[in-house]
């Protein structure tokens, strides 16, 4: 999945940042997820550590990308509605992930309640060991929101995957 950012004057999309082709995280389906103990421990430790984070004032959520529409792979066109930054200092090995997702039963003013809410995930990633960015995407025209994150490398992202998928039993 790629995403490109169109100016503000409507000219092409440029590219938006990724890094070079083998310091890209592609999550792959066939990997396992962590045990369901060990997952639950990991977005345990990610819990704490935002905690800190927090307390230090290490997670920003800057505004300079609020507003901007990508136009993805697929054709369509998401907006960023939030972007959040773990300031860790310089990142090594950069690697992108992009989750999308589609939310059942959910309309309407549904969706402006959903980004509201969403807020409340962050602890669930932003304190994982790697995390440098995430953008926040609107739903597009066919319902999907998405995620583009940053991480210091593609073993913590694949990491963070894998914990995902096992504390959620999937």
């Amino acid at each position: 999945m790629i995403c490109r950012h169109r100016t503000a004057s409507g000219t092409a999309p440029r590219p938006v940042p990724e890094p070079a082709a083998e310091r890209t995280a592609i999550v792959q389906a066939g990997r396992a997820p962590l045990r369901r103990a060990c997952a639950a421990a990991a977005v345990l430790r990610c819990i704490g550590a935002t905690t800190v984070l927090l307390a230090r004032r290490r997670i920003g959520q800057p505004v300079e990308h609020l507003g901007v529409a990508l136009r993805c792979d697929d054709g369509s066109r998401a907006t960023v509605y939030r972007e959040t930054v773990g300031r860790r200092g310089r990142t090594a090995a950069p690697a992108t992930v992009v989750v999308e997702f589609r939310l059942r039963w959910i309309s309407g003013r549904g969706h402006a309640l959903f980004r509201v809410e969403s807020l409340l995930h962050t602890p669930l990633f932003v304190g994982f060991p790697g995390v440098v960015s995430k953008l926040w995407l609107a739903h597009d025209a066919n319902g999907v929101y998405r995620g583009i994150y940053e991480w210091d490398g593609p073993a913590l992202a694949h990491h963070h995957a894998r914990a995902c998928r096992g504390s959620s039993g999937s």
